[in-house]
C-alpha cells in the first residue's frame, strides 16, 4: 500500500525539457516537479510509478528498485527528455507465472494550490 512520503529524497536524476520543466526522480519515484522558479511537486504526496491487481481488487502499491512484490511484479522503465515534453516507456512482467491483470498508473503528486 502507498504511504505519503514525509520528506521526499534527493532525485538521483532529472529530465529536462528546454521550456523548463523538470522531473526529478528517485528509485522511479517522482521527488521534485520544478518548472521556472516554482515548485510543483507537493512534498508529503507520492509520485511515481503505482500498480493494483485488478482481478483480487488490490490496494495500489509502489515499485521499489523496479520490483512490487507485494504482487509479484517487475518494472523496467525508461525516461526520455524531448524539447517539450518527457517520454517514459517500459514494461510491467508478472513473476508468479500467473496470467494477469493489473492497473499500471504514473502519479504526479502536485500542488495546485494558488494557482
Amino acid at each position: 500500500m502507498v504511504n505519503p512520503v514525509s520528506t521526499p529524497p534527493k532525485p538521483t536524476f532529472t529530465l529536462t525539457t528546454r521550456d523548463g520543466l523538470q522531473l526529478g526522480l528517485c528509485d522511479d519515484a517522482v521527488t521534485s516537479l520544478p518548472l521556472t522558479d516554482r515548485q510543483l511537486a507537493l512534498p508529503s504526496a507520492f509520485g511515481g510509478f503505482l500498480v493494483r491487481d485488478v482481478a483480487t481488487d488490490s490496494d495500489f502499491f509502489s515499485f521499489e528498485n523496479g520490483t512490487c512484490p507485494e504482487l509479484g511484479l517487475e518494472l523496467n522503465v525508461q525516461f526520455k527528455s524531448e524539447a517539450d515534453h518527457l517520454t517514459l516507456t517500459g514494461r510491467v512482467t508478472d513473476t508468479t507465472g500467473r496470467d494477469r491483470a493489473v492497473t499500471l498508473m504514473f502519479a504526479l503528486p502536485l500542488d495546485a494550490s494558488g494557482s
